[in-house]
């Protein structure tokens, strides 16, 4: 689960029965549920700790099998999905809910474009959004549309 949490600045010398501490990672904090954490690793005691809900990404391709095997990847990794097989359908969604990124497949059906539905969901939400294109098909001579 996501979360944000607030620590103590500095590290405990001894930890107590009954309090949640995390160690530091890279740049994250972790939380210690077990109390086993690699010994050159300081304790921080937690004072906070704020859930966040699982994020939300749409997913659009045109193939059913694609779709599915992409949402039960995510939902292993705790990543709410929402998937649309058409364009038009992910960009109505896109009234109703949010989304905090976009997988999409770069060869559409229907006449639709990649390109047409990043620039919608740019203008629509954020010209930053994050999107990710997938393809098979994506060969070298290809031109980048992520600009």
């Amino acid at each position: 689960k996501r979360c944000n949490i607030e620590v103590d600045e500095r590290p405990v010398t001894q930890a107590d029965n009954g309090e949640t501490y995390a160690y530091k990672k890279d740049d994250l904090f972790i939380i210690n549920t077990n109390r086993e954490h690699a010994a050159d690793a300081p304790l921080y005691k937690v004072n906070k700790i704020d859930f966040l809900p699982a994020p939300r990404i749409a997913i659009l391709d045109n193939d059913s099998d694609i779709l599915e095997l992409l949402k039960k990847i995510a939902s292993r990794y705790g990543i709410e999905t929402e998937t649309f097989q058409t364009a038009d359908a992910m960009l109505a969604a896109l009234e109703q809910q949010s989304f905090e990124a976009f997988i999409l497949d770069w060869l559409l059906d229907f006449g639709e474009t990649s390109e047409r539905v990043v620039k919608k969901i740019k203008d629509a939400l954020d010209p930053h959004a994050r999107i990710i294109i997938l393809t098979g098909q994506l060969n070298h001579y290809e031109k980048n549309i992520g600009d």
